[in-house]
């Protein structure tokens, strides 16, 4: 058994293990945000459901034997031009490959899909896209 989530809220942002789209679970305490910006809960606690979706998350452009999340590979570009990055992985109902400039990166606008990763030998991986 995988211990990757099956779904996501569209709006809360949850996730879970079930594996059909279905609505949300998740209930939150009832309030209304003030002028200032702060979040205030109706007196006495109620709680209201959250009216999300959960759609199923496709995890096919993450999916690939060439290279594991979380570990240094070098990726060359469609000019040749070849660059050391950290695999990443993003999140949501349609996750796809970052390429970090290091482990202790928290994002990148460098993104690739799995199926797009070609190893050319010598541990260099192609990949469709341009790194300037």
């Amino acid at each position: 058994m995988s211990n990757e989530y099956k779904t996501i809220c569209d709006t809360c942002g949850k996730r879970t293990w079930y594996e059909e789209e279905q609505a949300c679970h998740m209930s939150y305490a009832k309030g209304a945000t003030c002028d200032m910006g702060h979040y205030h809960e109706e007196e006495p606690y109620v709680t209201e459901r959250c009216k999300g979706t959960l759609r199923v998350i496709d995890y096919t452009n993450t999916k690939t034997h060439l290279v594991t999340v979380g570990e240094r590979y070098t990726f060359q570009d469609k000019r040749g031009v070849q660059k050391r990055f950290t695999v990443g992985k993003t999140t949501g109902w349609k996750p796809c490959l970052l390429l970090l400039h290091n482990a202790r990166s928290t994002g990148s606008s460098r993104t690739i899909n799995a199926p797009e990763i070609k190893a050319l030998g010598g541990g260099v991986y192609e990949v469709d896209t341009y790194f300037d």
